[in-house]
């Protein structure tokens, strides 16, 4: 996908670019990386296209715009790398989605790694392509506690659940105190870099003198990584 950092700090910071309008704030939009129709989240970075077979039409049911990433293999694998490069695509976007601004709708079944076998129209189906497995192995039960953890953090962290939008038109320089936007290398991010899609690297720091009641907490310090690679911030 070709969106610029700008566009990703938007949609990162509630999205008002759509919702700022009188009366709204960030919690006018519902964030979601899957939902009920499509992919999971197990199956989306497994699967590069849909297997609906089982619904009995040919596989033609079901949306063909998944954007679905296997990493090299269609389905499921011993492959360890593959293994290791799907856990950690599963926890950067549910880490993205919980700490984004707006409220967060997590799709049932996700934190317990559930997979519909690429199925993304499974709605016609009662068996083990539809039902919670709770039968959880080490792996999965570390992705379970990783999403506790994510939404202890949201909870703890009142800045993590604005009521105003950080930003207007489009993310920009801000004054030190509530939020600043940062490259890599710590520098605060110029408007001219928001046209920018590559590298993918942001980091976010939201300050203690943030004017909410009673939140009492060390700054935030959030980072984002998008690339192939290790980078160093």
């Amino acid at each position: 996908h070709n969106a610029t950092l700008g566009e990703f700090a938007l949609r990162l910071t509630g999205s008002s670019d759509i919702y700022d309008r009188p009366g709204r704030g960030p919690l006018s939009t519902i964030n979601y990386v899957t939902c009920h129709d499509g992919f999971d989240l197990t199956d989306l970075v497994s699967y590069n296209r849909k297997h609906n077979e089982a619904n009995g039409e040919d596989n033609r049911d079901g949306s063909n715009g998944n954007l679905g990433y296997n990493f090299g293999i269609e389905g499921p694998t011993d492959d360890p790398e593959v293994l290791d490069a799907r856990y950690q695509a599963r926890r950067n976007l549910l880490g993205t989605l919980i700490l984004s601004h707006g409220v967060p709708m997590l799709l049932g079944g996700d934190e317990l790694s559930m997979t519909q076998y690429g199925n993304n129209n499974a709605y016609c189906q009662d068996n083990d392509i539809t039902w919670l497995n709770w039968e959880l192995d080490a792996r999965e039960r570390e992705f379970l506690e990783y999403t506790r953890h994510l939404i202890s953090l949201r909870n703890e962290h009142p800045a993590l659940r604005p009521l105003r939008y950080v930003e207007s038109e489009s993310p920009v320089p801000h004054e030190p105190g509530f939020v600043s936007w940062r490259d890599a290398d710590g520098s605060e991010l110029m408007p001219s870099s928001w046209a920018r899609n590559q590298p993918r690297v942001l980091m976010l720091t939201i300050e203690p003198t943030s004017p909410m009641a009673g939140d009492e907490w060390e700054t935030l310090l959030i980072l984002f990584n998008a690339t192939n690679d290790d980078t160093v911030f």
